[in-house]
Order: structure tokens, then C-alpha cells, then sequence
């Protein structure tokens, strides 16, 4: 069985290195075109309400939500640090009510295992009350829209999360008017969209934090250990397009349905056939374990 299973270990390694290179080859070729023609490549990015840039830090270029570090967070190389011990950032008050909105941010996880810290949160002052986006909370690498007692985080699976800790990824969440939530990773839905209803944050009484769940002080379980790149407030919820155009602000993001177009026929069949015996080996691996 050892055998067996060391066999299929290398032809998913051969099949996986085979998809990267016509992946990689099509992307080359999207990116080259967008080159050529940058006024096609992206819809107009959109432009926040607030924003967080850490280049040497924590305020909001675009208002007065400026942040505060906590514990052990600081700004760093054009990032903000937090350790997932005691280190976060809350802003000052925002100045509206809010209800439908989108967060979003651009990250580097410190090792993927971690379990219940978020990126950005928006909470009630006093802590409790609160929508942001979590990481690994409920399902154990999966990015979730975190609430209190999980009020509005109906569903919290989506793809495992493998490639966080080696690169930036872009995740945004959108809460729509009507309540529903939409997730996104790399500027694609991540899952489905679910409907819980929407939270309302009064004006004065709610803020951002970073690095931690929600909370007036560091606490066990809720802390994220990462470098967050970049991070946004919208006080409107964001249309696909929109985020897709966000998402490529940073990430030269392609997604699957651009790879597909540039791909051809038979380079399509091909791939469809490689992920397809992909999918196969890592059953068979799985059988085995």
C-alpha cells in the first residue's frame, strides 16, 4: 500500500505541475493583452469610504478613522503586524450609521492552522456587537463572515485556504440591503451567498479593529497572527464587478472564467481533463490515509 500510495503521490504532483504550466502560460498571455490595452483591462476601481494603508501608519487616508495599535501590533514595510497574542488596532468612532457595507483586505497569514482571528472587523464600541471577516473560526481554514453568537455567519465553509502564508490574498465580504452576505477570495465569490439580515452600527458607537475578532482587549482565541497589507471600507455594498476591480488593484488577479476564454478549445478540454484526474488522485491518496 505504501507503494501504491507513494505513486500516486508523484503522478498528482506531475498532474498538478502539468495544469500550473497552462495556467501560468494563459495568464502570462491575459496579462500581456491587458498590457497592451489598459483601458480594457479593468472595470473603474471603486473608491472607499475609508482606508488603511499602513505606509508607516494606522491612519485613514481618505478620512478621520485612524487607528490606535494595541499589544504588540505595529506598521512595518508598508504593513500592519499583528502577533495573534496580544497585538490589534481600533479606530476612532465612525461619524454615520451603517448598515449595508462591504470590508475587504489584502493579507499575509503567519502559518495557515490558525483558528478565529479576523482581518478587519466592524463592532459596537463596547466590543460585543460586530460583522468581520474571520478566519478559520468554525471551519479550520475556510474564511467566514464572523458575528456575535454567529448571528449572521449561516454558512462558513468555501475552498480550503492553501497559498494565504506565501502570498497576498484579497478577501472581501458584501452585506447586501436585503441580508444577504456574499464572500469573496482574489476578487471571485468564495462559496455561496447566504441571507441572515443585516446589523445596524449607529454613528458614534462603532468602530474598526484589526488583527482581532471584536473585543475591547486581546483575548484568547480571537487574535490573527499576519501582516494586513492594505484594508477598506465601503458604506454601500459592493457589486461582483466592483470587487473583482479591487481585487486587481493589487493582485494582477485573473480569474477562471478569463483563463477559460484565452485557453482555446483544446487547451480547455485539456485542462478539464487534468483537474478532473487531479480530483481522482487525491481521492485515491485520501483512501489511503
Amino acid at each position: 500500500e505504501a507503494g501504491k500510495l507513494a505513486a500516486a503521490k508523484e503522478a498528482l504532483k506531475g498532474t498538478e505541475d502539468k495544469l500550473a504550466a497552462i495556467d501560468n502560460e494563459m495568464r502570462k498571455k491575459v496579462l500581456e493583452a491587458r498590457k497592451a490595452a489598459p483601458e480594457k483591462a479593468q472595470p473603474e476601481v471603486p473608491k472607499p469610504f475609508a482606508q488603511w494603508e499602513f505606509e508607516g501608519n494606522l491612519r485613514d487616508s481618505l478620512g478621520k478613522l485612524h487607528g490606535e495599535a494595541s499589544g504588540g501590533a505595529r506598521v512595518e514595510n508598508g504593513a500592519l503586524v499583528v502577533n495573534g497574542s496580544d497585538g490589534f488596532v481600533r479606530t476612532a468612532p465612525i461619524d454615520k450609521d451603517v448598515t449595508e457595507k462591504t470590508l475587504e483586505a489584502w493579507v499575509l497569514l503567519n502559518g495557515l492552522d490558525q483558528r478565529g482571528g479576523a482581518l478587519i472587523s466592524l463592532q459596537t464600541t463596547n466590543g460585543t456587537n460586530f460583522d468581520g471577516i474571520v478566519y478559520g473560526e468554525r471551519t479550520a481554514r475556510a474564511w467566514m463572515s464572523g458575528s456575535e453568537t454567529f448571528k449572521r455567519s449561516a454558512v462558513h465553509g468555501g475552498p480550503a485556504e492553501g497559498e494565504a502564508d506565501k502570498k497576498p490574498v484579497h478577501i472581501a465580504i458584501v452585506y447586501h440591503a436585503d441580508g444577504s452576505i456574499t464572500r469573496y477570495r482574489n476578487g471571485v465569490p468564495y462559496d455561496k451567498t447566504y441571507k441572515t439580515g443585516l446589523a445596524k452600527f449607529n454613528k458614534g458607537s462603532s468602530q474598526f479593529i484589526f488583527g482581532m475578532r471584536h473585543g475591547t482587549a486581546a483575548g484568547k482565541a480571537r487574535m490573527l497572527a499576519a501582516r494586513i497589507l492594505r484594508a477598506q471600507f465601503y458604506d454601500r455594498a459592493l457589486p461582483p464587478a466592483a470587487v473583482a476591480a479591487s481585487a486587481g488593484v493589487e493582485s494582477n488577479f485573473i480569474s477562471d472564467e478569463q483563463l477559460l476564454v484565452a485557453l482555446g478549445a483544446d487547451r480547455r478540454e485539456e485542462r478539464t481533463r487534468l483537474k478532473a484526474q487531479a480530483d481522482k488522485l487525491r481521492g485515491e491518496i485520501k483512501s489511503y490515509n
